[in-house]
């Protein structure tokens, strides 16, 4: 009888699967970090992504931080203002935020001022953040958000890809993006909570905020 011989090597833990939502191609380069050192950006396009089949009209939002985590708020105030009828949570990290700001800061011709300056839109105030929330509450994670401006509607899409998502990429060269939700807002609505959220990154941490430099 032969004697079973012992087995040698390595378990392997490296698991890819296909997930929800569509594989976008990604592309790295190599970069300098502000501190000197050298390290890597992914970019991708959304073009190919499909579109969230929720959809929710926002007729009030706000934003806060807290416990490194952004809580994007927007909300369908009562007939009267007098509560909230629902309610719709995204959370974002800080550098999701913080690549969520820079998209919209590096818009061009026109940039989101020029677009406020021809058309005559103010910056509205932002609603009070809720200390209660409505019967119809929704929260949703997101990591990646598109964003359309046409006169005075914007559009923003949000889209997740989890920590499996970003295993695959490591291997395949491409990141699965689940659709979350679509929300439309008032663009005097959306000029305010830019120029919050911009407040707010001052408290990111700074891994999470700092600029990167393309090596020449």
């Amino acid at each position: 009888m032969t004697k079973p011989q012992p087995r040698t090597g390595q378990l392997v833990s490296r698991q890819t699967r296909r997930e929800r939502g569509t594989p976008i191609p990604v592309e790295t380069k190599r970069v300098t970090l502000q501190d000197g050192s050298a390290g890597t950006v992914s970019s991708l396009s959304l073009a190919t992504a499909e579109v969230p089949e929720r959809s929710y009209l926002a007729e009030a939002c706000t934003v806060a931080y807290e416990n490194h985590a952004l809580a994007l708020v927007f909300a369908q105030p009562k007939i009267g203002g007098k509560g909230l009828r629902s309610l719709l949570l995204i959370t974002m990290t800080p550098s999701a935020a913080t690549l969520f700001i820079r998209s919209v800061e590096e818009m061009d011709s026109p940039t989101l001022t020029d677009i406020a300056r021809m058309t005559d839109i103010e910056s509205e105030p932002l609603m009070k953040f809720p200390d209660e929330e409505p019967v119809q509450t929704a929260t949703f994670i997101a990591n990646i958000a598109a964003v359309a401006v046409s006169g005075r509607e914007v559009t923003i899409d949000f889209y997740h890809a989890n920590a499996f998502s970003y295993l695959h990429m490591r291997f395949e060269r491409s990141l699965y993006l689940e659709p979350v939700v679509r929300v439309n807002l008032r663009t005097s609505q959306f000029l305010s909570l830019m120029d919050r959220m911009k407040e707010l990154r001052a408290a990111f941490p700074s891994a999470d905020r700092d600029p990167i430099e393309e090596k020449p």
